[in-house]
């Protein structure tokens, strides 16, 4: 047995990050992959609700902390490269 604060801290120490971003980090990484791939006619709106993120200003300023570019600049280059 272990509490939920030891839980975390291991998580912490493992990962370098709390199990939250650690969640966080993964959808935004799925989010990144489907933008890179998204048919014609889907939007960043359409894949970062699939993936939770319904806060669309707190979404774009995390993507763009992650992948240095806005959500809607992956679609575009990633549409222009096809």
């Amino acid at each position: 047995d272990c509490s939920g604060r030891t839980l975390h801290l291991g998580f912490r120490e493992a990962f370098g990050m709390s199990p939250k971003a650690y969640i966080k980090t993964l959808r935004l990484n799925a989010v990144g992959r489907d933008l890179h791939s998204a048919p014609e006619g889907t939007t960043v709106t359409d894949i970062a609700t699939r993936y939770g993120f319904y806060h669309f200003g707190h979404f774009a300023l995390d993507y763009r902390k992650m992948f240095h570019e806005s959500p809607s600049e992956t679609l575009r280059r990633s549409r222009q490269r096809r």
